[in-house]
């Protein structure tokens, strides 16, 4: 299969082959269930151009990794060197730089983000500690995004704002994943001095990262939901790409599911041992996905964001939470995500925590849940925290709480405020729907 995968991807020199297949087993040996999934799920044209840019983005931060601060700005500075170097002529030394050179040269797209990637590798020789969320979240969009992009520009639609759209499921799907990482990661990092764990949510929490405890259990637990809430807001990504690539994107959707489980599990006992995926539930994934693709089975996407995103449909008999009615955005970017993937209109209700807009918000939770259920395949309904999205309350003008907004691709069509019952609403969105 590997042969085959070298001759469709074009690589039929003996020595390039020969590189590619040594990229080959790195990749297998630091990446073991990701290679599985590119290996069974796609297309064999397509594997050892991601085979290339998964081992140049390792070798990279393995050699940036390693030594003092200035030790590590140094050895990228000659690594920066060697890259455009290789990519200049279009042959190296090294066989990790020839076989990017070459996938450069078959998806010239790969050569932009290579540039970004390197630009973004200053931050990570330069940090020591994640302050709050908002350094983390610079930290992803300056280096593990760019760092993703490597691969996932092989994926990437064509169309403009599509892609647009798919760069920003990508930046919510690293978020999740580098939060992952640091999570998976403790013993390691807080024994290199470099925890990635926000130190705010360290001392909120009064954690001693180094000693299983119930506060390093509280952490662990407040660290993991960041980490869902952005894989839920992520989940319609495999929508966005062609139908041979979706098994994949699933896939690897499901990992970081499969990783974030075990880190749940795992606990405060993460300052002791490192965690990982469950390798029968991960090759169930990967059969599973194998399968449905030699069947030739896509799974439709029904009921808008909604159904993308797997949310279950309420038994109203069951008191099912919010959180599996109403898709609920934790920022901006989510919320802007939300809008993009909609093929139906949206419902966006704006909340507030202040003490008079507690009770009428709750009650609005009730009765958009049960109108987001009744108008399921019509309506995506969005439950919107002024504090938590304050670009989109200003762009719609929202001073008050409850207040909804109804969009039709992306356009306002209606406004409204205050607590409605049941039958206003519905009134509200059939003069419109």
């Amino acid at each position: 299969m590997w042969k085959r995968a070298l001759d469709r991807a074009g690589v039929r020199e003996p020595r390039l082959r020969r590189d590619y297949t040594e990229q080959r087993r790195a990749v297998r040996r630091f990446a073991t269930a990701e290679y599985a999934a590119a290996r069974i799920l796609l297309p064999a044209a397509l594997l050892p151009h991601v085979v290339a840019a998964v081992a140049f983005m390792h070798d990279t931060d393995d050699r940036i990794d390693r030594g003092t601060p200035d030790e590590r700005a140094a050895a990228l500075t000659e690594w920066d060197g060697l890259v455009r170097k290789a990519l200049a002529e279009g042959d190296s030394a090294l066989p990790v730089l020839r076989c990017l050179a070459r996938t450069s040269e078959r998806h010239p797209d790969v050569r932009a983000h290579v540039d970004e990637f390197l630009r973004g590798c200053e931050r990570e020789v330069a940090w020591r500690t994640i302050a709050d969320d908002e350094e983390l979240r610079q930290y992803v969009r300056e280096y593990s995004l760019p760092a993703l992009m490597l691969t996932a520009c092989l994926l990437a639609p064509g169309d403009a704002a599509a892609r647009a759209a798919f760069t920003e499921g990508c930046h919510l799907l690293i978020r999740a994943m580098q939060r992952i990482d640091f999570l998976e990661d403790l013993p390691e990092d807080v024994r290199a001095g470099r925890p990635g764990v926000p130190a705010d949510a360290v001392a909120r929490h009064g954690a001693d990262l180094t000693r299983p405890g119930p506060a390093l259990g509280r952490l662990v637990e407040e660290q993991a939901g960041r980490a869902a809430a952005d894989l839920t807001a992520a989940a319609p990504l495999p929508t966005l790409v062609v139908p041979p690539y979706r098994p994949f994107v699933r896939a690897l959707v499901g990992v970081q599911r499969l990783r974030l489980d075990a880190v749940r599990r795992a606990g405060a006992s993460l300052a002791t041992r490192a965690s990982g995926p469950s390798a029968p539930a991960a090759a169930l994934l990967l059969l599973r996905e194998a399968a449905g693709r030699v069947r030739g089975q896509r799974r439709p996407a029904r009921g808008g964001v909604r159904e993308m995103m797997g949310v279950e449909r309420r038994n109203t008999r069951s008191g099912a939470s919010m959180a599996k009615r109403v898709h609920q955005p934790r920022e901006d970017a989510e919320f802007d995500f939300i809008l993009r993937m909609s093929d139906v209109p949206v419902l966006a209700y704006f909340t507030g925590s202040w003490p008079k807009a507690i009770e009428p918000c709750r009650a609005m939770d009730l009765v958009v849940g049960g109108i987001a259920d009744e108008y399921a395949g019509r309506l995506t309904a969005v439950r919107t925290d002024i504090t938590r999205c304050p670009a989109a309350t200003e762009r719609y003008g929202i001073t008050g709480a409850p207040s909804y907004v109804l969009l039709k691709g992306g356009e306002v069509v209606a406004h409204g405020a205050g607590p409605w019952s049941t039958v206003e609403v519905r009134e509200f969105l059939d003069g419109h729907l």
